[in-house]
């Protein structure tokens, strides 16, 4: 089955879940989660202290991986986790962090 722009449309606005906002209810997502899947850490001086962004998922052995960008409010490093049932996730490491003496990733080194 094909599903065009319009047919897609069709099916939001007929959602049992009605939107916030009328004005956005043939964009309503029918299902919410409740809360962020990966948010910032909790510690001042974690690379992802103040927000995390950008996630890009992949699956190996029966595990799915997550890499994102967080940001400590100086630049941007990338993260990785990991999740069983991409609900429930654990912030592995940084995988890619910043290097105050390299002129190119003093500030930042974000990838998917």
């Amino acid at each position: 089955m094909t599903f065009s722009r319009r047919t897609f449309l069709a099916a939001a606005a007929a959602s049992r879940l009605p939107a916030a906002d009328p004005a956005e209810s043939r964009y309503a997502t029918p299902y919410k989660y409740g809360k962020l899947v990966l948010a910032a850490s909790p510690g001042q001086d974690a690379f992802d202290s103040r927000s995390t962004d950008c996630p890009f998922l992949c699956r190996h052995d029966g595990l799915f991986y997550m890499t994102y960008i967080g940001f400590d409010g100086t630049g941007y490093q990338t993260g990785l986790a990991s999740s069983r049932d991409l609900v429930e996730w654990q912030k592995l490491e940084a995988i890619l962090r910043r290097d105050p003496n390299s002129p190119i990733t003093r500030y930042n080194v974000a990838m998917n």
